[in-house]
């Protein structure tokens, strides 16, 4: 059943708590390499009905939530219900754009379908403790992201370009308190940038 959400704080609500959203373990990846969600849908169905939110009043789900149960830790007998994996449709086509895949309810990986086509992932971004820790942007659709940026403690801290796109990273840039620090160029790819 899809719950029409009218209110536009309910809405914002929404949005922002599942702005917060990440991965699987291992990668759902197809024969090329590429990071492949196309197939996930059947995987899920699996869990069974998921929580359902219409955003936009059109009748159509854009945000899918698949829970788990699991036993409590602190409590023998008990259990716990947390959310596995989000679903988003952000441009309201009926189309999942973002996955949000989650490790005993704490964010752990998001993925973005940004062309529609669900066999190659675009953007990964990984995160410890709900905070991003690594977003990977793939501009080409290859399985090598030209972008690599990483955080520390939710802050930008170094970002790694392919510039030529021969799939190895020839500019680094380093940040310190969010201001870029430093820049490094290395056409040769002499440095090994990783």
């Amino acid at each position: 059943m899809i719950k029409n959400v009218n209110s536009v704080l309910l809405v914002t609500g929404l949005a922002a708590a599942f702005a917060a959203c990440g991965g699987p373990r291992q990668e759902i990846r197809n024969d090329s390499g590429l990071v492949d969600v196309s197939g996930l849908e059947t995987k899920l169905a699996a869990m069974g009905q998921p929580q359902v939110f219409d955003l936009n009043g059109d009748l159509r789900p854009d945000v899918k939530v698949y829970y788990r149960t699991e036993p409590a830790p602190t409590a023998p007998g008990g259990q716990i219900t947390y959310p596995f994996v989000k679903e988003l449709d952000l441009n309201f086509d009926g189309k999942t754009d973002c996955w949000k895949f989650y490790i005993n309810g704490v964010l752990e990986k998001e993925l973005y379908d940004l062309d529609g086509d669900p066999t190659a992932i675009e953007v990964r971004n990984s995160f410890v403790m709900n905070q991003i820790s690594q977003k990977e942007i793939s501009i080409d659709r290859d399985e090598f992201p030209e972008i690599v940026k990483r955080y520390q403690n939710g802050q930008l801290v170094l970002i790694l370009r392919d510039t030529n796109n021969d799939n190895g990273y020839d500019r680094r840039e380093t940040y310190v308190n969010g201001r870029q620090a430093g820049v490094e160029i290395d056409p040769e790819q002499i440095k090994g940038w990783k």
